[in-house]
């Protein structure tokens, strides 16, 4: 008894931080047009497929994050988006940058270095092979 007691209150204290660390993630990162060192980014699809999700997170975070693109909106081949980024350019200036197509297939760029008004072009070469061998079922023996 005294075993699950202590399993349950380490689950508790850890939900606890976990929910902290959202709340202070978010209010963190809310309101990009609050401070006006924010920079703008524009993303250019080339990859020959329709992408249905962006995700943006700075190079030093260890997860994606929500998806920054409305539920209705795509961006079709050839078109681009452009993004107010949630973070100063002094707070963070490298970025890992994924967007995944119609197909769920991803395309990546790591560790990019964002000025205002940066530009950043997908194309098919960014696509995530690891992945797609995976989702194809091509894995080595």
């Amino acid at each position: 008894m005294r075993i699950r007691n202590v399993f349950f209150s380490f689950l508790c204290f850890a939900l606890l931080c976990f929910v902290l660390a959202a709340f202070i993630f978010i209010g963190c990162t809310t309101n990009p047009s609050a401070n006006k060192e924010n920079p703008s980014i524009t993303i250019v699809n080339k990859t020959g497929f329709t992408v249905w999700h962006i995700y943006i997170s700075p190079a030093s975070y260890i997860y994606w994050g929500a998806d920054w693109l409305e539920p209705a909106q795509v961006i079709m081949n050839g078109q681009s988006v452009t993004l107010p980024l949630k973070l100063s350019l002094k707070m963070e200036n490298l970025y890992d940058i994924r967007l995944r197509d119609s197909d769920g297939d991803d395309y990546i760029k790591r560790n990019v270095s964002i000025k205002n008004n940066s530009t950043i072009e997908f194309t098919f070469i960014d696509v995530d092979l690891e992945r797609l061998s995976n989702r194809l079922g091509n894995k080595r023996d």
